[in-house]
C-alpha cells in the first residue's frame, strides 16, 4: 500500500523527519573538482592596486579638465579694452564648463535626482540665454554672462559629484546632501 492510500485509508504515514532520515546520504563524486580546477587553470592572482588604476587616472582627468582653461581656436589677438575683457574672460570660461559639463554627461545611467536638479539648471541656463538674446546694455550683459558662468560651474559640479560619487561606489544622495 503506498503512502496516500496509508494515510487515505485512516492510516499515519512517517512523519517529515523520518522521511528525511529514511532518504539515503548521497554525496557528489569527489574526484571530479580536481578535473575542473585543472582545465580551468590556476587562479588569477589580484594584482595589487589594480582596482584604483583606472580611479587615479579618472581623478587626474577631472582635475586637469577643472585646473586647465580649454584651449579655443581663437588666434591671439589685441586685448579687448576695460569691460570687454571680463566679458569675454566670461564667455571663454563659460565655453570651458560647458565642455567639461559635456565629458562629464557621457555616462547615460543617471538618478532620478541627479536628472531633476539638471534639467532645473539647464531651465535656468536657457532663461539666461533667452535673456542675452534680448539686446541689453553692457552691464546687464556682463551680469547675464556672470550668472550663466555660476549656473554651469553649478552644473559641472553637480555632474562631477555624480560620477566621482558613482566611482568609489557611494550614494549619490548622501554626496547631494553635502554639495546643498
Amino acid at each position: 500500500m503506498s503512502d496516500r492510500a496509508s494515510i487515505a485509508a485512516g492510516g499515519r504515514g512517517p512523519s517529515v523527519g523520518e522521511a528525511l532520515r529514511a532518504l539515503p546520504l548521497e554525496s557528489p563524486p569527489r574526484e571530479v573538482w580536481p578535473e575542473v580546477r585543472r582545465r580551468l587553470g590556476p587562479a588569477p592572482r589580484p594584482r595589487r592596486g589594480q582596482g584604483l588604476g583606472w580611479l587615479a587616472a579618472l581623478a587626474a582627468v577631472l582635475a586637469l579638465a577643472v585646473l586647465l582653461p580649454w584651449r579655443s581656436g581663437e588666434q591671439p589677438g589685441p586685448a579687448p579694452a576695460g569691460g570687454q575683457r571680463d566679458l569675454v574672460a566670461l564667455m571663454r570660461e563659460s565655453a570651458r564648463l560647458e565642455k567639461l559639463i559635456a565629458a562629464a554627461q557621457a555616462d547615460p545611467l543617471q538618478s532620478g535626482d541627479s536628472l531633476l536638479l539638471g534639467l532645473a539648471l539647464e531651465a535656468q541656463i536657457a532663461a539666461v540665454d533667452a535673456a542675452l538674446a534680448e539686446p541689453v546694455d553692457a552691464d546687464r550683459r556682463e551680469a547675464l554672462w556672470q550668472q550663466r558662468v555660476e549656473l554651469l560651474s553649478d552644473y559641472a559640479e553637480l555632474q562631477l559629484a555624480r560620477r566621482s560619487a558613482a566611482a568609489e561606489g557611494t550614494s549619490f544622495r548622501t554626496t547631494l546632501v553635502s554639495l546643498y
